[in-house]
C-alpha cells in the first residue's frame, strides 16, 4: 500500500490537526471550523494537501490574498484547487466570483469551476508557472517565438473578456494572475472581477508587460518594441474605440505585420 504523504490530511482529522485553522484564517473558532469542514464535504473533498509555493506559518499553500487562501483539495476523482474565503474578508460570500467564473468558463477561459458553497470554490487545478517565472525560464532556440506566442494568446484572452464586458480587475499586476504550462495560458483569480465597470483587460496587461511592469524592459528588447509612443497611441485608441483597434496594438508590439 502506497504511503500517504505527510502533507495530506483527511477531512475527518482536520479538527484534531494543526492544519485545520487555515480553513478559517486568520481567526478560527471550533464552530466555524466545523461548518467549513461540512462545506468541503458537500464539495466531495476527502482530504487537503498542504503543498505549494506560499508559506503561511508552518503550512504550504497554493496562494494567499486579502480575501482568501487557496489550497489543494483531494476528491475521489483527483486533485482540485480550493479557494477558501478568509473570515476577515470584506466579501460576505463567493457568489460574485462564482457568477463571473461561470461566465468566463462559457468563453472557454479560466480554471473550470467544479462546485461552490458560501465560503469555498472548487476549481480545476491548473499546473504550470507564474508568468514572471515562466518568462525568466525561456531561453535558447525558438525562445522569441515562444514569448510572442504566449503574449499573443494572453492578449487575445484579454480581448475576449473585454468584448464580453467582463473586467478582471487585477491585470495591472499579472504576477499572480497568469499561469503558463507549455503553450497553455490561463487567467486565474476573478474575485475582483466585474461586469458593471468599463473593461480594461487588454490595456492593463499591455501596460504591465511592456511599460510599467518588471518584465517590461526585457520584453521590449526581446520582442523589439521600438516605438513606445506608437504603442501608447494604439492603447489610447483602443480605450476610445474597441472595434478594429486591437490589431493596431499587436502591430505596435511587433506581434503581427501591417
Amino acid at each position: 500500500m502506497a504511503q500517504i504523504p505527510s502533507s495530506v490530511v483527511p477531512l475527518r482529522e482536520l479538527p484534531d490537526k494543526k492544519y485545520g485553522w487555515i480553513l478559517c484564517y486568520p481567526s478560527p473558532t471550533k464552530r466555524s471550523l466545523e461548518a467549513r469542514i461540512r462545506e468541503l464535504s458537500r464539495l466531495s473533498i476527502v482530504a487537503l494537501d498542504f503543498t505549494g509555493p506560499v508559506e503561511l506559518g508552518s503550512l504550504h499553500l497554493l496562494g494567499k490574498g486579502t480575501s482568501s487562501v487557496v489550497v489543494i483539495g483531494i476528491t475521489n476523482s483527483g486533485k482540485v484547487a480550493l479557494k477558501i474565503r478568509r473570515v476577515d474578508s470584506r466579501r460576505k460570500d463567493t457568489r460574485n466570483e462564482v457568477r463571473t467564473l461561470k461566465l468566463v468558463n462559457g468563453l472557454n477561459l479560466g480554471p473550470r469551476i467544479l462546485g461552490s458553497t458560501r465560503n469555498v470554490i472548487s476549481m480545476e487545478l491548473i499546473g504550470g508557472k507564474a508568468i514572471i517565472e515562466w518568462v525568466e525560464s525561456v531561453s535558447g532556440t525558438g525562445s522569441i517565438k515562444r514569448l510572442k506566442r504566449m503574449i499573443l494568446e494572453l492578449l487575445r484572452q484579454c480581448q475576449t473578456l473585454d468584448e464580453a464586458g467582463i473586467d478582471h480587475g487585477e491585470l495591472s499586476n499579472l504576477r499572480k494572475h497568469v499561469i503558463i504550462d507549455g503553450d497553455l495560458v490561463t487567467l486565474i483569480d476573478f474575485e475582483s472581477s466585474s461586469t458593471s465597470r468599463r473593461t480594461s483587460n487588454v490595456t492593463s496587461a499591455v501596460q504591465y508587460l511592456f511599460i510599467g511592469g518588471p518584465l517590461a524592459p526585457r520584453l521590449r528588447k526581446v520582442i523589439r518594441v521600438r516605438d513606445v509612443q506608437e504603442l501608447l497611441s494604439a492603447l489610447r485608441k483602443y480605450k476610445r474605440q474597441r472595434k478594429g483597434t486591437f490589431a493596431e496594438i499587436l502591430i505596435a508590439l511587433n506581434l503581427t505585420k501591417k
